[in-house]
C-alpha cells in the first residue's frame, strides 16, 4: 500500500471508529427531576444507558441504595409521517390511435416515536415496618366462657364500668 492509500485508509478509520463508538454507546437525558425523585429517558444501548442513569440517580438521591425505581417502560414521544409519491406516465394504444397520459399517487406512513423511561423515587424502597404485636391476654381460669357484658351509654359515651 503506498503512503497516499495508507493515509486515506487511516483517515477513514479516524472517522469510522468514533461513529461506531457512538452507535454502541448508551446515554440518558433528564425528563423531569424533583427533590423526591424524577424521570429519565434512556437512549442508545439500554444496558450502558442504565449504568449511567444509575450513577445519576445515586448522585441525585445520596448514594447507592438511596433510591428505588418505581416504574419503567416505553413512552410515546411523538410521531413521524413519511409521504412517498410516484409518477407514472405511459402511452395507450387502441384502434383509434394512441394517447399519452400520466398519473401521480402518494402513500403516507405514520410511525410512533418512543423512548424507554425510568421513574425513580429518592429514599429507597418503602420500608416495611413490623407492627408490634400485643401481648396475649391472660384469661382468668375461673371465669366462665360465653357470658355477656352490660354497659351504660348516655349521649354516646360509656358511663361507669361494665357489669
Amino acid at each position: 500500500m503506498n503512503s497516499t492509500k495508507w493515509a486515506r485508509w487511516v483517515g477513514g478509520m479516524g472517522v469510522a471508529i468514533p461513529l461506531l463508538a457512538c452507535a454502541a454507546s448508551g446515554s440518558f437525558h433528564v425528563v423531569s427531576r424533583e427533590q423526591t425523585g424524577g424521570e429519565l429517558a434512556l437512549e442508545g444501548d439500554q444496558t450502558k444507558a442504565m449504568e449511567q442513569a444509575t450513577l445519576a440517580m445515586q448522585q441525585h438521591c445520596g448514594g447507592p441504595g438511596s433510591y428505588a425505581v418505581v416504574r419503567e417502560g416505553q413512552v410515546a414521544v411523538g410521531q413521524v409521517t413519511q409521504t412517498q409519491g410516484a409518477a407514472n406516465s405511459g402511452t395507450n394504444y387502441n384502434r383509434s390511435g394512441s394517447s399519452t397520459g400520466s398519473s401521480y399517487g402518494e402513500t403516507q406512513t405514520t410511525q410512533q416515536l418512543t423512548e424507554y423511561h425510568i421513574w425513580y423515587q429518592c429514599g429507597g424502597a418503602p420500608a416495611v415496618v413490623a407492627q408490634p404485636q400485643a401481648a396475649p391476654v391472660q384469661q382468668d381460669p375461673n371465669a366462665q366462657a360465653g357470658g355477656s357484658v352490660q354497659v351504660q351509654v348516655q349521649g354516646g359515651a360509656v358511663v361507669g364500668q361494665p357489669q
